[in-house]
């Protein structure tokens, strides 16, 4: 993956996951300041695209978990 590909891939992250914008834009530039400070492209885009997809893991984890205590919360009262 270069410095390009990941860039077009945040921001098609970034529109799926509107809350996340932040943290993407923020894995972005530590691949591109790693890169700038001798790092393997390649390798920076791929640690950044895994750090992407571990967030986005996670944040949706929360988001069901969020839900379901919504309906658990319905059921209780």
């Amino acid at each position: 993956m270069t410095i390009e590909e990941l860039k077009a891939y945040i921001r098609e992250k970034g529109k799926e996951h509107p809350s996340l914008r932040t943290e993407l834009a923020e894995l972005y530039e530590l691949a591109i300041d790693e890169i700038d400070t001798g790092g393997s492209e390649q390798h920076e885009c791929e640690l950044a695209y895994n750090d992407i997809e571990e967030l986005i893991r996670e944040a949706e984890r929360a988001n069901r978990q969020t839900l379901q205590d919504r309906k658990g919360g319905i059921h209780r009262q």
